[in-house]
């Protein structure tokens, strides 16, 4: 069995991203919920024969967002489990260099 190699990965730069992207999430949603909140307000004034486009563009628009939170939880959930993972292959590999010195 061949062992594993070094790692090199940079933690710090992921915990980083992922916080962003957590953080950016955040943030849409905040901005979602005041779209929502004034959505009686902005439409208040929506007249004539393109409000159905603008209440289905409306929609869209809060459907997008819906949809880029989650996928921007997703990533940062991703990027943290890389994170995880690369650690854990450092520390077999530390082990494995270990046992051959044990061994030696």
């Amino acid at each position: 069995m061949t062992a594993p190699g070094p790692v090199t990965f940079d933690y710090e730069a992921a915990e980083e991203a992922a916080a962003q992207l957590l953080a950016t999430a955040e943030s849409l949603l905040e901005a979602l919920g005041v779209l929502e909140l004034d959505r009686p307000v902005v439409t208040e004034d929506w007249e004539g024969r393109f409000r159905t486009t603008f209440d289905h563009e409306l929609q869209v628009t809060a459907s997008g967002g819906t949809f880029l939170v989650n996928m921007l939880q997703q990533m940062a959930a991703v990027v943290m489990a890389r994170r995880w993972e690369a650690e854990a292959a450092q520390l077999a590999y530390e082990k494995s260099l270990e046992e051959e010195e044990g061994e030696g």
